[in-house]
Order: C-alpha cells, then structure tokens, then sequence
C-alpha cells in the first residue's frame, strides 16, 4: 500500500522541521534547564540559578506506537509508511501511534529582581497522533490478504489528527520569597500561528473479508478533512489561522526539610496547551462505507484516493476549530546529597482519547536519577509511557549544549516502543 495523505503531510512536515523541543525528559524539571524550565513549568522561572538565560536553539523529535518495536534509524522510517525496519508488529484492533516533532527558537528568560521574572519564546510544533486504529487490517490490506482464510474487524472511535503550528510566548512569574521557602506563581500567554491540520475519524467501521471471491465488505461512515492549503505539493510553513493558549503554573522550593539535611526539595503542578486556533473554510468529505470493494483497491492506492473511487461521498466546507493538546503536569524533585539529585515527574492528558480533531499527548511517569552541577549534568531517565510501556534513557548538559533521549539505552540494549532524541544550545548567565 502506498504511503497515504497523512503519512505525506508528516514526511512534509519533516522536510521542514527534522530535528525539533518539546519538555525534554528528564531536563526539563532540573534547577540549570533555563528556558526549557519555562517549557516544563512556567512557575520555575522564578527559581532558576540563572540571571538571564539566552535559548538559541533545541528540537524534540519522538516516535512511538503499540503497534511495533523502534530502533534509532527507524526515526526516518515513516517516510515509507508505516514500515519500521524487520521489527516484529504487535498488530491489535486498536493500536495507537503518535509523531512529534517540537523546535523551540530564539528565546530569552530575565530575572529582574527576587519576585518578578519574565521571558519570551518562540515555537514551532507538530503532533501526529493515530487513535484505534486496527493493526490486524491494516497489515491485511497491505499484504492483499494473503494465505488468509476469513477476517473480521470491528473498529471503534478511531481517528487521526495531524496539527503544526507556531508559538510565540510571554511568560510572567512572581515569587513569593519566604526565609524558609519561595513559591511562585507563572503564567505564559501565547500568541498562536495554525500552519494547518488534516484529520479522519469514525465512530465505528465493520470489515469481513470473504476468501472465496476475495472482497472486503464494510459498514459504517469515516470523515476525511483537511485545513485550507495544507497538503498540497506546494507545502509552505506559513500562517492560515490565529488564535490564543495558555500555560499556568505553580513551584514551590526550599532547603529545610529535617529528612533532607539541608538538600533541597521542589515540587509544582502546572496546566499546559489552554487555548484553540480556528481554521476558516476547512473542507471535510464523508464517506458511506455501506459497500463490498475488492480486496486489493488499496494496495495500489493513496488510501484516500481508493476510498474516494471505492466508497460514496459528500464534501462540507465550514469552519474547523482544533484544540491544543491540553495537559497536566505535576513534579517532585528533591537533592540527595551533594550534586545528586532524584526527581519524579507525570503529565497526564486533558483531551479525552475518543476526541475528534485533536491531539492529545500520551500519558507518563518518569523518574529521573542525575548528578548535576552548574556546568554539567547527567541524568537517566526511566519513563512508563502510556501504550509504548517502559523506557530507559540518558542525558547530558555540558556548558552550552544539552543531548539525550528519553530511549536511548532502551534503543541500544535492544527495540523499544519508543524512539527519540533531543538537542540544544543555550547560553545561562548565572546570577
């Protein structure tokens, strides 16, 4: 089967952005992250060592699913579908996918004085995710049902959303600065800029493959739409759609916990991707799956263009409003002795799976061991990752620069679920 309409938005979308930021695991909640702090909570920037932090340049790029297992050259392998390598697929009804790609520009995060800092941001992001998609048809249509004697499917809530758009962010933290401890308040206002979306969902789809004749016969209805301009050849990175998001936070911070003897302990709790952008004339084509198609249609096929030959459709065009993939995050980090730290750290997803038209992130827990001075960190996070189970990473900051992955070991030591990798230059300017 041919690559299909979204996998050749994102292989776009990479051209453009490979090598991206989003919260780094396991830096973003460190003491020396800088504007990377303000990305984790924009609380923290109240707390940080630094002065002034001068952010050049990071990117984030992830990949991860239920449905196989990833090494490192497999983090280019979606530009040929998805196929990853000879890894062995753990094909359900309902597998689960999701790409990002995540670059944070030119920023800078100034504390003017003991209560009040300030920063500014810009960002560039991209998220793909596949919700209950079936990995058992899927893989029968690409392999034209080969040697298969009878199959029968029935998928529920599945949907895609692909989404890009650009940030540009004013963050604002006060600190209330107590002998004891400091707690401070932060909130980040961003200016959105909708490079576009493409989207399809179902509330339910049927499939039964017949042998005898070897035809598909499927029910149900899927809905197939795109922004304004989004996925032609002309790909632009550029702004079709505006609009508002927030980011709320709070971090409290001290160093005289008895149990601690004089280490410090930090914790806070913060609301991330508030807001929405609405696309004007967005087009979406509803298809009646109410049919019996032969078996083969899509393995020659775009599988929009077999759909669309195969399959009765109506197209509506009307204003389409994505929303942010809306989060919660919450952090403890405490020192264990001298440079040796432990943190613990979850983000949970606001966004209901079964949502249409929206991105979601996948839920984590990640602990995060690391020895850390002002010039230079190490640190491993071991992360439980929604769908893509357990994954064990490495970090470093050294001066200016700042490499890991949240899967690194795990990708080494053997295939993960999970595959990704993180960069970054900045210059701090300690107080």
């Amino acid at each position: 089967m041919k690559t299909d309409k979204f996998t050749y938005v994102v292989t776009c979308l990479l051209s453009y952005l490979i090598g991206t930021a989003q919260t780094f695991h396991g830096f973003g909640s460190s003491k020396y992250a800088g504007a990377q702090n303000v990305m984790f909570n924009p609380a923290l920037i109240g707390s940080s060592p630094n002065k002034i932090d001068i952010h050049l340049v990071s990117f984030h790029t992830a990949l991860g699913s239920d449905y196989t297992y990833f090494t490192f050259k497999d983090g280019l392998g979606f530009r040929d579908g998805f196929k990853f390598g000879e890894q062995q697929s753990a094909a359900k009804e309902d597998n689960n996918f999701y790409r990002t790609v995540d670059f944070l520009g030119p920023s800078v995060m100034y504390q003017i004085n003991r209560n009040h800092s300030v920063g500014i941001n810009t960002r560039l992001r991209g998220i793909f995710n596949v919700n209950n998609f079936d990995g058992r048809l899927f893989e029968n249509v690409n392999e034209g049902f080969f040697d298969l004697d009878d199959f029968t499917t029935q998928i529920n809530d599945f949907s895609t959303t692909i989404h890009v758009w650009g940030e540009l962010g004013v963050t604002y933290g006060y600190t209330l600065d107590n002998v004891n401890y400091s707690l401070t308040v932060g909130a980040t206002v961003k200016r959105l800029e909708g490079v576009g979306s493409v989207y399809a969902y179902s509330e339910d789809i049927e499939a039964t493959f017949n042998p005898q004749d070897r035809t598909l016969s499927t029910s149900g209805e899927l809905t197939f739409g795109e922004t304004r301009d989004f996925t032609t050849n002309d790909f632009e990175l550029k702004s079709t759609s505006n609009g508002l998001g927030f980011d709320l936070g709070i971090a409290f911070e001290t160093d005289y916990l008895d149990f601690l003897n004089g280490h410090s302990f930090r914790m806070g709790i913060s609301v991330h991707d508030i807001g929405s952008l609405n696309y004007e004339n967005a087009t979406a084509e509803i298809y009646n799956l109410d049919d019996t198609v032969d078996a083969t249609v899509f393995q020659d096929e775009d599988v929009k263009v077999a759909v669309d030959k195969n399959y009765d459709g109506t197209a509506e065009t009307e204003d389409q409003r994505i929303n942010l993939p809306t989060s919660l995050r919450v952090f403890m980090d405490m020192g264990i002795a001298e440079n040796w730290y432990v943190g613990l750290e979850t983000s949970t997803s606001l966004v209901r799976k079964t949502a249409k038209n929206r991105n979601r992130i996948a839920n984590y827990y990640t602990l995060n061991p690391r020895f850390e001075k002002k010039w230079i960190s190490i640190y491993s996070p071991i992360t439980l990752q929604q769908h893509t189970g357990i994954t064990w990473g490495l970090g470093l900051r050294a001066g200016i620069i700042v490499l890991g992955s949240q899967s690194l070991v795990s990708n080494v030591v053997s295939a993960s679920r999970v595959t990704d990798i993180y960069a970054g230059i900045r210059v701090p300017i300690y107080k």
